[in-house]
């Protein structure tokens, strides 16, 4: 299944190199749709495990992204005052 996620990705890669003002909102907004999908996703998995070889990669992966985007969600977070006032000069 094709999805435009690595739209979003793409761009909150490049807008947390060239910091603007939307960088801070819309770097939360994509940062916590992915908490909220990957944590559905391993409850979800963790209620009826399957523990292929698979299934097992998929949710070390999940497990990696879930770390990735809780540091960048603490990240945007901790640097709010420096990304908010960074443009507005």
């Amino acid at each position: 299944m094709w999805d435009f996620w690595w739209v979003a990705h793409i761009w909150l890669g490049w807008s947390l190199l060239n910091i603007s003002n939307k960088t801070y909102y819309l770097g939360l907004l994509i940062c916590f749709s992915e908490l909220i999908i990957i944590i559905y996703k391993l409850y979800n998995f963790f209620e009826s495990p399957n523990w292929s070889i698979w299934d097992t990669n998929w949710m070390i992966n999940k497990v990696f992204v879930l770390i990735l985007f809780l540091l960048i969600t603490i990240i945007l977070i901790n640097n709010k005052d420096y990304i908010l006032k960074s443009n507005a000069k």
